[in-house]
């Protein structure tokens, strides 16, 4: 176990600050946490398992992982559209906000009942029951039958990678 210091627990912080800042997780929710990481019983924070980092989504048995590799234009979004649109829940995270957008009204022209969800627009009908949305927006409670993380290879990104971490490792859905 890496004990924690002031630097991992300030960036900690900083972390959950953006998810609460996204309405991905509750003030309570912080308190508790800060209240175990200041406690005498909790004085290590093991940074070398991120697998353990969302529970909720481990239990999730069984969770596929499909992976589609190919070519530009050779069909891969399209395909894990399909996997999506077909299923009764699920999700669609992509890095812009014109990706959101476009699956939005893909789905929405093919007579599917999809919400939207980026920095700027919020648009959910009353009986939606897929979400496009950019990756930082992802909703980590929710449970989700597919989930469609496109541009995977951003997980590398400097900047931004932390969202396709946080996605890949803490969505709940039965297959990504």
């Amino acid at each position: 176990m890496a004990l924690i210091n002031q630097k991992y627990l300030y960036l900690l912080f900083l972390y959950y600050q953006k998810l609460f800042s996204m309405r991905q997780i509750s003030a309570s929710t912080i308190i508790t946490i800060t209240r175990r990481l200041l406690s005498s019983n909790f004085r290590q924070i093991n940074m070398t398992e991120p697998h353990a980092w969302y529970p909720k989504a481990r239990l999730m048995k069984p969770r596929k992982v499909v992976v589609h590799i190919g070519p530009t234009n050779s069909g891969k979004t399209f395909t894990a559209l399909k996997s999506l649109e077909d299923a009764n829940s699920g999700i669609y995270l992509g890095p812009l906000r014109l990706l959101a957008w476009e699956v939005f009204e893909k789905l929405g022209t093919g007579g599917v009942r999809c919400g939207l969800l980026t920095g700027q627009e919020r648009e959910f009908p009353v009986d939606h029951r897929l979400v496009s949305c950019t990756i930082e927006m992802a909703d980590l409670n929710r449970v989700y039958d597919v989930a469609v993380i496109d541009e995977g290879q951003l997980i590398g990104d400097q900047q931004r990678g932390w969202a396709w971490t946080s996605a890949f490792l803490g969505l709940c859905a039965h297959e990504v």
